[in-house]
C-alpha cells in the first residue's frame, strides 16, 4: 500500500487502507472476537506452554491480544495464583482447554473437564468435550462400561458414601460450569 500522500483520491486510499485492514484481521484473528477472558485462558496465557501464535489459533485470539492480557495478568499480580489446574488434552485429534479442581472431604478426588464449544456439526466437524473423575485417596467408586444390543456405549458410575455423594454433586456443579464457560467460547 503507497503511503497517503500518494493518493489523489482519498476514496481509494480508504478503500485499499479498508482491504488491507481486512487481510490483516483475516491473518491475525485481530478485532474478530471481542469477548471476555475465562480463567482457564488466563492460565494458559500465563503459563506459556506453546508459543504465542499456537496459542492465539486454539483460543481464537490475536497475538496481541495474548501478549497485552499477559502483560495486565502480571501487572495485577495474578501470574503467582494462575498456574494451577489447566490442560491441553487432544480429543479425537482436536485440542481442549481442561482445567480441574481437587476436592477434599474424608475421601479426596479430582475433576477435570473441558470444551471446545459448539464448532457446529457432529465428531467430523464439531465441538469435543472431556470430563475426567479421579479417585486421589479413599472414594468408594466403581465405573462399568456397558454395550447395548447396537454396539452403543453406556457409562455407569457408582459411589458409595455421604462424602462420595457431597463429592459427586461438588464435581457435577464443576463440570457443568466449566462447560456452560466453554460453550459460549466462539
Amino acid at each position: 500500500m503507497k503511503c497517503k500522500k500518494e493518493y489523489k483520491d482519498m476514496n481509494k486510499y480508504r478503500e485499499t487502507k479498508r482491504k488491507w485492514q481486512e487481510r490483516y484481521r483475516k491473518n491475525s484473528g485481530s478485532g474478530k472476537y471481542r469477548r471476555h477472558w475465562t480463567e482457564a485462558e488466563d492460565r494458559l496465557v500465563l503459563e506459556q506452554v506453546m508459543t504465542d501464535r499456537e496459542l492465539g489459533i486454539l483460543l481464537k485470539r490475536s497475538i496481541g491480544a495474548i501478549q497485552m492480557r499477559r502483560y495486565k495478568l502480571k501487572l495485577k499480580g495474578e501470574d503467582k495464583t494462575m498456574n494451577k489446574g489447566t490442560n491441553i488434552r487432544k480429543v479425537n485429534g482436536v485440542d481442549v482447554i481442561t482445567y480441574s479442581k481437587e476436592m477434599t472431604y474424608a475421601c479426596v478426588g479430582e475433576v477435570e473437564a473441558g470444551t471446545t464449544g459448539i464448532m457446529g456439526g457432529d465428531t467430523g466437524h464439531g465441538g469435543r468435550t472431556y470430563i475426567r473423575f479421579q479417585d486421589i485417596g479413599g472414594v468408594d467408586i466403581d465405573v462399568n462400561v456397558s454395550e447395548g444390543d447396537f454396539g452403543n456405549l453406556g457409562l455407569t458410575i457408582e459411589l458409595g458414601g455421604d462424602h462420595e455423594l457431597d463429592m459427586a454433586i461438588e464435581s457435577l456443579e464443576f463440570i457443568l460450569a466449566v462447560l456452560k464457560d466453554g460453550r459460549t467460547r466462539e
